[in-house]
C-alpha cells in the first residue's frame, strides 16, 4: 500500500514536472507576443489607480473589460496552440462559438467568487455575512474543479454541457492539477504586487499603486500558460485526435519538454511558488508596520473639539496637497495621550462636513483637503476628558494633533501637526 502510494506521488511529480517544462517553452515560443499581452492584461487594473475621479461607472466597466480581456487573452493563447499543434489540412473549428462559449463558462465561474464578495462588502454588517462567505467557498471548489474548462471550449470545440463534464474529467486526472499549476503565478504575482508597495506602503504614490495593479496581470498570463500545459499533458488520445492535433503526440510534447527545461521551468515550480508566498509574506508585514509607525503624508488642523460623557467629537480638517489625499483612511483615527496611552480607538462615526448620513471610511476620487467630524467612544465623563491635559489625535501610528480643552489649551499654541513635513516625496 505504501509503495503504490509513493509511486503515484513519483508518477504525479512527473507529471508536473513534464508540464512546468512544456509551459516554460509555450511562454518561449510567445516571448514576442508577451509584452502584448500584460498590456492588455494590465491596463484595465491600473486606470483604476489613476483615473479616481471619473464616475462610478468607469470602475464597474473597466473590472468587466478586465475580465473580458483576461477571457480573451486565455482563449487566444490556447487557439494559437491548438493551431500550432493541428495536423496539416485539419479544420480548426467556428472560432466565433467557441470563443462565446468561452467567455460565458469564465463569466460564470468569475461571478461565482465575485457576486458573494460584492455582497459582503455593500452589507459587512449583513446577518447573511456567513452565507456570503459559505457561497464564496462554494464558489472557489466549483471554479477549481472547472479549472480547465478552456480546453474543451477553446481546444476540442465542445458545447457548454459537454465542457463542463470534460473539465471535471481533466481535473479527475490529476486532482492537484490546478492548484500545482496557479501556486507559483499566485505567489510571483503576491511578490510583485508587495514590491511595488515598498517604497510607499500607505498607497499614496500613484505611480507605484499603478504598477502594483498593473503587475496583477501576471497571474493571469503565468497561469494561461502553466494551466494549458498541463491541460495537454492530461487530455487523452482518443480527445486529442478529435481536436485534429498532431497524431505524432508523443513526439511533440517531447519536443516542447526538451525545448523547455531550465531555469524557466523552475519558474513555474510548486517550490518557487512557495517560497515566492513566504517572501511576499514577510514583506506585506514590513509594509503593514511601516505603514503604521510611518508620519502621514496629510496635515491635520483641530477645529474644534466637543467633550460629552463617553464621548469625543473631533472637528478635524485634513489637508494633503502633494498626494491629494491617496492612501488616507479616515478609519485609522484615534484618541490617546502624547505617549500613547489609549482613551479611544478608531471612532465608530465618521461623518463630512455636511454631517451626512453614513460612515465616510475613503475619500472617494481626489481632493487635496477635507474637513471630518469624529465622533469617539471613551469611559470617561466631560468633566474628565475636559481636565485631562495631554490629549492628542492619533492616526495610525503617530500622533497628529493636541486636543484642545479647559486646562491645557490656553498652554498649547499650535493644534496642527503636518506629517508630509516628514515623509519623503513620491514621485
Amino acid at each position: 500500500m505504501t509503495s503504490d502510494v509513493a509511486a503515484e506521488e513519483r508518477g504525479s511529480k512527473q507529471a508536473s514536472d513534464d508540464a512546468f517544462a512544456i509551459a516554460a517553452a509555450l511562454l518561449r515560443s510567445d516571448l514576442l507576443i508577451l509584452p502584448w499581452l500584460l498590456l492588455a492584461l494590465g491596463l484595465p487594473s491600473a486606470a483604476q489607480v489613476f483615473l479616481l475621479d471619473l464616475p462610478e461607472w468607469f470602475f464597474v466597466s473597466a473590472v468587466v473589460m478586465e475580465r473580458f480581456l483576461q477571457l480573451a487573452v486565455l482563449f487566444a493563447v490556447t487557439r494559437r496552440w491548438k493551431h500550432r499543434l493541428e495536423q496539416p489540412g485539419s479544420r480548426g473549428g467556428k472560432v466565433g462559438k467557441a470563443f462565446l462559449r468561452t467567455l460565458l463558462f469564465g463569466t460564470v465561474l468569475w461571478l461565482l467568487c465575485v457576486a458573494p464578495l460584492v455582497a459582503s462588502t455593500l452589507q459587512p454588517q449583513s446577518s447573511l455575512i456567513l452565507v456570503a462567505a459559505f457561497l464564496f467557498v462554494f464558489g472557489l471548489v466549483w471554479s477549481l474543479r472547472h479549472y480547465f474548462y478552456f480546453v474543451p471550449t477553446a481546444m476540442l470545440g465542445l458545447d457548454l454541457r459537454d465542457s463542463a463534464v470534460k473539465s471535471l474529467d481533466l481535473t479527475k486526472v490529476t486532482p492537484r492539477a490546478a492548484l500545482r499549476s496557479a501556486l507559483a503565478p499566485a505567489g510571483i504575482t503576491l511578490l510583485l504586487v508587495n514590491l511595488c508597495s515598498v517604497p510607499y506602503p500607505d498607497g499614496r504614490s500613484v505611480l507605484w499603486s499603478s504598477l502594483g495593479a498593473f503587475s496583477q496581470s501576471t497571474f493571469w498570463l503565468l497561469s494561461t500558460y502553466s494551466a494549458l500545459a498541463f491541460s495537454l499533458t492530461m487530455l487523452d488520445d482518443a480527445d486529442w485526435r478529435a481536436a485534429g492535433l498532431d497524431p505524432y503526440r508523443a513526439e511533440r510534447l517531447q519536443t516542447l519538454k526538451v525545448q523547455g527545461r531550465g531555469k524557466l521551468a523552475d519558474l513555474f515550480t510548486a517550490r518557487t511558488g512557495v517560497q515566492a508566498i513566504v517572501l511576499a509574506v514577510l514583506i506585506f508585514i514590513s509594509n503593514s508596520l511601516r505603514d503604521f509607525n510611518e508620519a502621514p503624508a496629510a496635515s491635520f488642523s483641530i477645529k474644534r473639539v466637543e467633550y460629552g460623557d463617553n464621548s469625543v467629537t473631533v472637528f478635524v480638517q485634513v489637508s494633503d496637497p502633494q498626494y491629494a489625499l491617496r492612501g488616507f483612511l479616515p478609519v485609522m483615527f484615534s484618541v490617546a495621550t502624547r505617549d500613547g496611552t489609549q482613551f479611544s480607538r478608531q471612532p465608530p462615526t465618521i461623518k463630512g462636513e455636511a454631517e451626512r448620513e453614513g460612515q465616510v471610511s475613503r475619500v472617494e476620487g481626489l481632493t487635496t483637503e477635507i474637513s471630518l467630524n469624529l465622533q469617539f467612544l471613551t469611559n470617561r465623563s466631560a468633566e474628565s476628558l475636559k481636565t485631562q491635559a495631554d490629549l492628542w489625535l492619533w492616526y495610525k501610528g503617530t500622533p497628529v494633533a493636541a486636543l484642545p480643552n479647559a486646562e491645557s489649551s490656553a498652554e498649547r499654541g499650535a493644534t496642527t501637526t503636518t506629517g508630509s513635513a516628514r515623509a519623503p516625496a513620491a514621485p
